[in-house]
């Protein structure tokens, strides 16, 4: 499920080159680009037949001998030569291009079925799991991945054919030789086998000590407005260098076991290489083996060396892919909490408004207190109910739930006497406009920031939603209008503004059902009054929910619901709620002696 907290430790599968499922989940992603895979084979095998080519004309050339007699035979095989070094520069040409193109595809596919999956996650995920972290993956992580597939594994392939290739062309050459040189391959194969895992978790730790670094430099930034305000600069600086300072000694660590292993694999090769090319001069002093052959075997061997200690080189870096792939893979196979059901109730038309929380129980996690135990109310369509009460009664959470943000632990919450688990969570959400207490305010225009509410909305209609919710005059006196970049959330706003942008959106999106949380509580007396009215013009014919700690907001209501610590103590409207003189009249009566105290 989603409510797991990303890279909490889990049972790995051994095997002998370490745990590379990550890299099979990769698998349906390269597959897509078929083309361009099948593309890379051909040129792949083209480019490494004609390397496997090359010792046998050398061999054949040193065979001929250098003399008058052979100087067209001599022609033929150095014209030979020149045709298979255009074949091999053609073909690794067309090779990167194919092998290249497959790694930006695949990174392209898995980014975007990445940012589709963050989207789809519910909000208890993002409650456990820091932001920066997910972007970590979403850049560094498949970075590493498009780098391992465009080069690593190419040269992999590459090399593998070549090696492959080199030890069946020994064999033919001199079969006893080369018995030898593959009694060797598992002491090369060696060092792959004990440093590879490492390599790999030490790549793992590295991405995600680099994911927290990241995640701090973002929180910060967000904040930078509370960061100097209270001249934390100097401390974030710290606090960020000495991140910076763990995330390289782990990348350190691991560049050192890369190292170790590079330097161990070639020492490993050249020097098995060594000893046989030692028994093949003795072979060739007792005349049981050519010099030409000698000369053909050894570069064959060179080239069966040179493969699998340039594989030796790729394999940290194969290993890295592993460890990225593993984190982005562990985000994609989970399962958001808050799923569609089989077969959802189809909402053709804008619901009526009926509300209905029954016996319903709710805590944020399994070790919380349970906020609601038994809450119960109804909201008949059209009416106009408010909620009251001191902060962490559980308010703004009714919202959450009514749109399902969150699973409730017992009851059932309906919407027009339909359990709202029934409904699909986007059709669900779509008969919903919300104004939050927290506005977001997105880095573009300020006419795509209102648009936000309804997608399709034409220029002319987010322009009346804008002046319905006094937001029209404010966006004039920028320097674009409504083309103005209204910044990243919206820093260059005031509370106010960045409200009557919200309202505009609620405005605009047209639901059946308004909710309501503070949303004047960032306006000005003036602004309030004016907003207020449109408000109130806006839930004619609508549900309408409303959280307030401005009582003087919520007189009109058709009810008002008290609660407090999860439980409704008080409900009426305004006057019936004054004359019990219980806690919404001590409410009325603090507020009202804050405001005189301030005035």
């Amino acid at each position: 499920m989603s409510e797991a907290i990303l890279d909490e430790p889990a049972p790995k599968k051994k095997s002998m080159f370490g745990d590379l499922s990550p890299i099979v989940k990769l698998l349906p992603f390269v597959w897509v680009q078929k083309t361009y895979v099948f593309g890379a084979l051909i040129f792949l095998t083209i480019a490494a037949g004609a390397t496997l080519v090359l010792p046998k004309l050398v061999g054949d050339l040193i065979e001929s001998g250098f003399s008058a007699e052979v100087i067209e035979t001599i022609n033929v095989r150095f014209l030979a030569f020149l045709l298979l070094a255009t074949v091999m520069a053609v073909s690794s040409a067309f090779r990167y291009y194919f092998v290249m193109s497959i790694g930006e595809r695949v990174v392209a596919d898995l980014r975007a079925k990445f940012y589709e999956q963050l989207l789809r996650l519910d909000q208890k995920f993002y409650q456990q799991n820091l932001t920066g972290d997910l972007l970590s993956r979403l850049s560094s992580d498949t970075t590493s991945i498009k780098s391992a597939v465009g080069v690593s594994v190419s040269m992999v392939l590459r090399n593998g054919f070549i090696m492959v290739g080199a030890v069946i062309m020994m064999f033919t050459t001199s079969w006893y030789l080369s018995l030898m040189v593959v009694a060797a391959i598992p002491l090369m194969i060696i060092p792959l086998v004990l440093m590879g895992g490492r390599v790999r978790v030490l790549a793992k730790d590295a991405q995600t000590t680099f994911a927290e670094t990241t995640a701090y430099a973002g929180e910060t930034l967000s904040g930078i407005h509370t960061v100097q305000s209270f001249t934390y600069e100097k401390q974030a600086g710290k606090n960020f260098r000495a991140s910076v300072d763990t995330a390289l000694v782990v990348a350190t660590t691991r560049i050192k076991a890369q190292a170790r292993l590079i330097s161990i694999s070639i020492f490993m090769v050249f020097a098995s290489i060594v000893g046989i090319m030692w028994m093949g001069a003795n072979a060739v002093l007792d005349g049981s083996l050519g010099i030409a052959d000698l000369s053909e075997f050894v570069i064959y061997a060179v080239l069966a060396a040179s493969s699998l200690a340039a594989i030796s080189q790729v394999w940290g870096e194969i290993q890295q892919m592993a460890g990225a792939s593993e984190r982005i893979m562990q985000l994609l196979d989970m399962t958001p909490a808050i799923t569609s059901p089989k077969n959802p109730i189809k909402l053709t038309k804008k619901v009526e408004g009926h509300v209905e929380f029954n016996n319903v129980e709710f805590s944020y996690g399994e070790k919380e207190v349970q906020l609601f135990k038994g809450l119960n109310f109804s909201v008949k369509p059209g009416e106009m109910v408010a909620f009251v009460g001191p902060s962490g009664a559980g308010k703004s959470t009714i919202f959450n739930l009514l749109m399902r943000f969150y699973d409730i632990n017992a009851g059932q919450i309906s919407l027009d006497n339909q359990p709202i688990a029934n409904f699909d969570p986007a059709d669900l959400r779509n008969q919903f406009a919300t104004v939050p207490q927290e506005v977001m305010i997105f880095a573009n225009s300020a006419m795509e920031n209102i648009r936000f509410g309804r997608i399709e909305a034409t220029d002319e209609e987010v322009i009346e939603a804008a002046k319905a919710a006094e937001a029209h005059d404010f966006i004039m006196r920028t320097s674009d209008g409504y083309n103005t970049a209204l910044g990243e959330r919206g820093m260059a706003l005031s509370g106010g503004q960045r409200q009557r942008i919200a309202i505009a959106r609620a405005i605009l999106r047209n639901a059946p059902v308004l909710l309501l949380d503070e949303a004047t509580s960032a306006l000005d007396s003036q602004s309030e009054k004016k907003v207020q009215r449109a408000l109130e013009n806006l839930a004619k014919g609508r549900t309408t929910l409303i959280v307030a700690h401005r009582l003087s907001t919520i007189r009109d209501a058709d009810r008002i619901l008290v609660i407090d610590e999860g439980e409704i103590v008080e409900q009426g409207d305004h006057q019936q709620l004054m004359k019990k003189n219980g806690t919404y009249a001590k409410l009325v009566q603090l507020q009202t002696q804050d405001i005189m105290a301030a005035t």
